[in-house]
């Protein structure tokens, strides 16, 4: 019997296919995990996590890794409101250096080059924009820039610095010219539907970015955690946060298989970014150890290309 607090899905999120092969599942209550659980999310109860059970599925179709439990509404917004917004955002001020900004100019000056427009041409919006800093430089360089939010502490920073919050319902048709969704859909319950429903305010010949973790990083986790001793290594690890079967949040788990299944879904085809507009910022403002990294990351994309992605519409 599945906890009142999660919802079980009855087939992938993405094909649909019900065909799925369990990787690992284990009750949230047990051992390790449950400890785990209690330093990540200390307000979760016994009675929120009562008879559910964090159980990996890995589509036979489309090879999405997912959770088939996941935290209803209820508890979704316990999950993602119940932080200390102050501790938050200075802790995300502190893992934010000059390198975080620099990849967010080279990326929109990327676009432009891509989209041949000039800055003050381009609508640009940022779905779940975070503390807003996606935003910020997109203004920056004369975009017009907004962002969308649920986080009323990060809708309340984003304002103090003049971006602009559009809610989720009122995200107008046929609007943007580039839209940003960075480590967004594994968190959604219906990437489909949400991308779908994106994919429709794009301009014509708009592009829409898919940012989402590293499925290799998933695949270290599976090879850490099966078998016996399962979860015997989480508390040894500080931050879990980045991994990309990280238990409640990060939901779906994508492949590159899985990510043009999403796009096919949601009536959107997959468009490679130009190498020669990366490259003409790829290294601007690199120095020592990053130089290298930011030489080889437009070829490194363009032969992996599996977890950050361009869509258009059909």
């Amino acid at each position: 019997m599945t906890s009142e607090k999660f919802d079980t899905r009855p087939c992938c999120p993405v094909c649909k296919h019900t065909g799925a092969k369990t990787l690992y599942s284990i009750p949230y209550a047990e051992g390790h995990l449950r400890e785990f659980l209690s330093k990540c999310y200390p307000w979760a109860t016994d009675d929120d996590l009562y008879n559910a059970k964090y159980t990996l599925l890995k589509c036979e179709k489309c090879s999405l890794i997912y959770q088939k439990e996941i935290p209803n509404d209820y508890l979704m917004s316990k999950l993602y409101e119940l932080h200390n917004p102050d501790e938050m955002q200075k802790l995300a001020q502190v893992r934010k250096d000059a390198d975080y900004y620099l990849a967010i100019a080279r990326e929109i000056t990327s676009v432009m080059r891509w989209l041949k427009k000039s800055p003050h041409e381009l609508k640009l919006l940022d779905f779940g924009m975070g503390w807003g800093e996606w935003c910020l430089m997109a203004k920056a360089f004369g975009c017009d820039a907004v962002g969308s939010e649920m986080s009323a502490a990060k809708i309340r920073v984003a304002a103090e610095n003049g971006i602009k919050n559009i809610a989720f319902d009122e995200i107008p048709r046929g609007a943007w010219d580039f839209i940003s969704t960075e480590q967004v859909l594994e968190h959604v319950p219906d990437p489909v539907g949400l991308l779908a429903y994106l994919g429709k305010s794009l301009k014509p010949n708009g592009l829409i970015k898919v940012s989402v973790p590293n499925r290799l990083y998933g695949f270290s986790f599976s090879r850490s955690v099966y078998g016996d001793g399962a979860f015997a290594r989480f508390h040894k690890w500080e931050d879990f946060s980045g991994n990309s079967v990280q238990p409640l949040e990060h939901i779906n788990c994508f492949s590159y298989k899985s990510l043009l299944a999403l796009g096919a879904a949601a009536n959107l085809k997959p468009v490679r970014q130009p190498i020669l507009s990366q490259y003409v910022c790829a290294i601007t403002g690199s120095s020592g150890r990053n130089l290298l990294k930011n030489a080889f990351k437009p070829l490194y994309r363009a032969i992996h290309n599996n977890n950050y992605m361009f869509f258009t519409t059909t």
